[in-house]
């Protein structure tokens, strides 16, 4: 998964690409696991945790997909910021903080572009270096972010930005 992602997300190969590679691969003992790994990849994957954290949004914690990356403002247009996830239907976003996030200015930025995210509607909760390898813990904090959300009395004052 990873590695179709992040060649989809550099433009080295298309779907369409791989879509008919697999066709000429009818033979392929592992065939059937590449086309079902295929229907799971986004282009919009910037990195292998993003990846990782969205396989776990989708497979474990059994919500629909999520849009990766999409460029976020608020209801007068401004600019909020690209959440790594953003589930459109129970306005959640996710985010995950690597080793690029510890430094103070970037943590600034990251705090401040949370409280953009709640202040438009959008409840948010973060993955951090190591969580991934413990999946409970990372569906456990993607559904309290979704209860958040839901008992939330905010109303949706965000949008997509094209």
């Amino acid at each position: 998964m990873v590695v179709i992602d992040m060649a989809l997300a550099a433009g080295i190969v298309t779907r369409v690409e791989i879509d008919a590679l697999l066709a000429d691969r009818a033979g392929w003992s592992g065939r059937a696991l590449a086309r079902a790994a295929v229907t799971l990849s986004d282009h919009g994957s910037r990195s292998p945790q993003e990846t990782r954290m969205r396989l776990i949004w989708l497979l474990d914690a059994g919500y629909l997909r999520p849009l990766c990356n999409p460029a976020v403002g608020d209801s007068s247009g401004t600019w909020i910021g690209r959440p790594d996830l953003l589930s459109t239907e129970l306005s959640v976003v996710g985010e995950y903080d690597g080793a690029f996030h510890r430094g103070q200015a970037r943590h600034r930025s990251d705090v401040r572009r949370e409280d953009l995210f709640r202040r438009a509607g959008l409840e948010m909760f973060t993955i951090v270096g190591g969580d991934l390898v413990n999946v409970p813990l990372v569906v456990d904090r993607m559904k309290s972010a979704v209860l958040r959300a839901q008992e939330s009395p905010r109303a949706r004052s965000w949008t997509l930005k094209r």
